[in-house]
């Protein structure tokens, strides 16, 4: 068996979803201070439901036919997502990135497009 070295676990990797999958780093919003000075953190209703698109899966589903879906979206797309995103720390650890979460094609509800 062959165990990982410093190395390896130190070494950065891109990741690829399988599936209908999307990675998707979050805009977090930094914590307030009031004018009196007291620091009011974020709450977990309170987290951000935009985000940027970091990687997608080969395919956003298969039809009737088992013919790939093509993706409506594309890496660095801005874009809204649900509110309750799957957390990914092991991916985290992979790619050096924090903030990244895990939804399903169908859980992203819109793209952002500048105008």
């Amino acid at each position: 068996m062959k165990l990982a070295t410093a190395e390896a676990v130190a070494k950065k990797y891109a990741i690829r979803p399988r599936d209908r999958w999307v990675v998707i780093k979050k805009f977090i919003r930094g914590e307030e201070v009031t004018d009196g000075g007291v620091i009011v953190p974020e709450t977990k209703d309170d987290r951000s439901q935009r985000g940027i698109v970091f990687a997608l899966s080969n395919c956003a589903g298969r039809d009737r036919e088992g013919n790939d879906i093509p993706w409506d979206i594309k890496v660095g797309d801005v874009v809204i997502f649900t509110n309750y995103p799957m957390d990914i720390p092991a991916v985290e650890e992979l790619t050096g990135e924090k903030d990244l979460v895990l939804v399903q094609a169908d859980e992203v509800f819109a793209v952002a497009e500048e105008v």
